[in-house]
């Protein structure tokens, strides 16, 4: 793209044309607060509407396909922000796309009158989302079954009952913290493994 068209910056309602043989450059800029739009054509001409609107702005949003649209619609709800991880840009825009997709279908399989809106039935979405009980994280429940092991007093030692297999001929491990329930040793990484006694 050249320089001039690349770099132009034309006032509101103006355009700046370029043609080299069959190839016309344009940009052109709607509104005085609207970045300028540049364009490619190998079949219309340099010419303006009586409203001042270049022809080739013109037709490209009459005969514009469905992409053009949807992408348009997209950007007036995004949640996109600036992220240098690719896949998070795309799984949350695949997200989004399938919310579009699904208020598409509500709009014409609803019995509710008045339809909703797509910003209220994004809304109810997000309430629907949020309004299960959430699980504790895995950090949390961890710390919670750590409460249930003690230190043993003094120096005193007991076989962990989850990672010690002196039974059957395996490696001994002793350990320095004890089950609070049923007193057998545990260590403190062991706990979670440890539901004897809880389920008792």
């Amino acid at each position: 793209m050249p320089n001039t068209i690349r770099n132009a910056n034309p006032g509101p309602n103006q355009a700046l044309y370029m043609r080299k043989g069959e190839l016309l450059c344009i940009a052109y800029k709607d509104a005085d607060n609207k970045k300028p739009v540049r364009m490619l054509s190998t079949f219309h001409s340099a010419q303006e509407l009586p409203s001042g609107r270049p022809k080739i702005v013109n037709n490209y949003n009459k005969n514009m396909g469905g992409v053009d649209t949807t992408d348009a619609i997209m950007k007036a709800y995004s949640g996109q922000r600036k992220n240098k991880k690719v896949h998070k840009k795309i799984i949350l825009h695949l997200f989004h796309r399938i919310l579009h997709n699904a208020y598409i279908l509500y709009q014409k399989n609803t019995s509710d009158n008045p339809v909703k809106s797509r910003v209220k039935y994004l809304q109810s979405i997000v309430e629907d989302l949020s309004s299960g009980d959430m699980q504790p994280n895995r950090r949390r429940r961890i710390r919670q079954i750590n409460r249930g092991v003690v230190n043993l007093p003094g120096r005193k030692e007991k076989d962990c009952c989850i990672c010690s297999d002196r039974r059957r001929g395996g490696q001994r491990r002793r350990s320095r913290t004890a089950c609070t329930q049923c007193g057998r040793g545990l260590h403190r990484g062991c706990a979670r493994l440890h539901q004897e006694c809880r389920e008792e």
